[in-house]
């Protein structure tokens, strides 16, 4: 494709920390490249936010929406105006840094969402807080019904978590990312997006699929969440391999055959799985990322989008080597063009037709269904 030419962006080169344990040999590597110490300079002596492309996650959102790339659309989002004053609260194991805010706003916010959510007639709903990723902060509640805001005992848990989020802030300290990588979320604003639900009246539960893209080329996909549960990895060979916490398995790599997700290379997903997830790395302009998606047994054409993540704390077993030395091999060869947008990564702003026109050319097992009627237009 001729936008996978445009692979990174010279304000944006993000590079992937693929290992995450001090034992491995690329590790050393990975630090002294390490991306958050980047993008936390280019922040600090250029003002550049191309990290929001990730740890923002509303921002993620308005990327995908922005660039037309098939994603869980949402209602609102809501944050207020003002910079994030400056933490001084010390990061730790054992604490989250805080910062200062109005509760007036934070009030106003739950009080116009409360709104939103009673006109609804289609659940469930998400709220998820935009400047929170770890999945360890149960940063999305969700709403089953509309019995969870009208009812006050409902609502005044919600009201609660809502607070608890508005005051938390992203602290990963088990990573070796940790220190830039904290810094940078400190710097996001708080807010948070009502989102609109997936596939209403779905009688599976939907898998969630971690992409690992480099250089623009799909590796292999994780499973996160299903009803199986998780720890599989699918390779483009069409293997599905399930790991656990044996010794064979855990420490050898020894995984076996995983016929609970069969049906995902069975029923055709992965053709657009790999194609979305690569398309979104390329349009970012980034050598390393990992692409979640969305799956549905049954429909191979309802995937999304979910999210991004700069920093996966995914267990890759050992492709852990073969994946940092792809990724460091393209640097030594350069086989990339390095260009200036003039805006942040999270700001590209293609159109909301470009996916589906110049990237997908319309394909029908490409796009999202309501992108249809842009194709037929």
């Amino acid at each position: 494709h001729e936008f996978a030419t445009r692979s990174i962006d010279v304000r944006n080169c993000i590079i992937h920390l693929l290992v995450l344990t001090v034992t491995l040999v690329y590790c050393p590597l990975s630090n002294l490249l390490c991306s958050g110490e980047m993008l936390l300079e280019n922040l600090e002596k250029h003002g550049w936010e191309d990290y929001k492309i990730e740890k923002d996650k509303c921002e993620m959102f308005k990327f995908l929406k922005n660039n037309g790339l098939p994603h869980v659309d949402w209602l609102k989002i809501y944050r207020p105006g003002e910079r994030v004053q400056k933490i001084t609260k010390e990061i730790g194991k054992d604490s989250n840094s805080t910062f200062s805010s109005s509760s007036m706003t934070l009030k106003g916010i739950t009080s116009q969402m409360r709104e939103l959510i009673k006109k609804q007639k289609e659940f469930p709903l998400y709220i998820k807080s935009c400047h929170i990723t770890t999945g360890a902060a149960k940063s999305v509640r969700k709403i089953h019904n509309i019995s969870d805001v009208t009812t006050e005992s409902s609502w005044d848990a919600i009201v609660d978590w809502a607070q608890r989020m508005w005051r938390y802030r992203s602290n990963d300290w088990e990573r070796v990312w940790a220190e830039s990588f904290n810094v940078l979320c400190s710097r996001i604003n708080p807010g948070f997006m009502v989102q609109k639900p997936w596939k209403i009246g779905r009688q599976e539960y939907p898998e969630e699929i971690k992409v690992e893209v480099i250089w623009g080329r799909a590796y292999l996909a994780f499973v996160s969440t299903g009803k199986c549960g998780g720890d599989s990895l699918i390779l483009r060979d069409g293997s599905v391999m399930k790991y656990t916490g044996s010794l064979s398995q855990n420490i050898l790599h020894k995984g076996t055959p995983d016929d609970c997700y069969r049906w995902i290379v069975d029923e055709g997903h992965l053709p657009r799985v790999w194609f979305m997830a690569e398309s979104a790395a390329r349009l970012m302009g980034i050598d390393a990322i990992r692409i979640d998606v969305f799956v549905l047994k049954g429909n191979p054409m309802a995937s999304v989008i979910n999210e991004d993540s700069l920093s996966s704390g995914a267990e890759y077993r050992w492709h852990f080597p073969h994946m940092a030395e792809l990724w460091a091999l393209g640097h030594k060869l350069k086989k990339y063009r390095i260009v200036d947008p003039g805006v942040d990564s999270h700001k590209w702003w293609r159109g909301r037709d470009f996916y589906s026109r110049h990237v997908a050319h319309c394909n029908e097992t490409l796009i999202a269904s309501h992108s249809q009627m842009i194709c037929d237009s």
